[in-house]
């Protein structure tokens, strides 16, 4: 059961790491961004979005960390 949890979240922490891969480029291809939004929203979104990413990355470092240590790292 452990076991299909952590899979799962390994899964979820993947999915929103290609979610913000997605967002940065459908910002900053030479398409430009979506007219349906004012600059100020998307700046706000693609910083949000960069956290989230960031966020992500760290918790799945640190829990692979973790899992080959067999401890959680101390930040």
């Amino acid at each position: 059961m452990e076991n299909q949890l952590r899979s799962i979240r390994y899964w979820l922490k993947a999915i929103t790491l290609l979610l913000v891969i997605h967002m940065y480029y459908l910002f900053f291809t030479p398409f430009g961004p979506d007219p349906l939004f004012p600059s100020g929203v998307v700046e706000v979104m693609l910083l949000l979005l960069f956290v989230i990413g960031l966020s992500a990355i760290a918790s799945l470092i640190l829990q692979l960390v973790s899992d080959i240590s067999g401890s959680r790292p101390e930040i």
